[in-house]
């Protein structure tokens, strides 16, 4: 299982998702500033979670930083689970946005 990883403030931490069982990536009912990665089951759905990812400003860490568009945002995710499905090995970085970091990811049941 491949993974992806996400730049924290502090140089060298990073959060990381599995790139493998996704279903959909996009802005958190239409803000810029989160992204809501899908996973589920193969089989009737009822193993459906989420990770919501908050991005914040790579000066403090904490102030919520935007993407410049929802299509630069599944472009860079997307970009890094394509790289990462099914691979083996060190964790792909996502590309982040100048400026960008991640704040955090919470995972939660997603309603399928």
């Amino acid at each position: 299982m491949g993974y992806i990883s996400l730049a924290k403030v502090t140089k060298g931490e990073v959060d990381l998702l599995p790139a493998d069982g996704i279903f959909h990536v996009a802005p958190a009912s239409g803000v810029l500033d989160q992204a809501v990665i899908t996973y589920g089951s193969a089989g009737d759905g009822t193993d459906v979670v989420k990770a919501t990812i908050q991005f914040a400003e790579s000066s403090d860490g904490s102030t919520d930083k935007d993407w410049s568009t929802a299509t630069a945002m599944r472009n860079a995710l997307n970009t890094a689970i394509n790289l990462a499905n099914g691979a083996s090995g060190p964790a792909v970085a996502v590309t982040l946005e100048t400026g960008m970091v991640c704040e955090s990811v919470t995972i939660s049941l997603a309603t399928p």
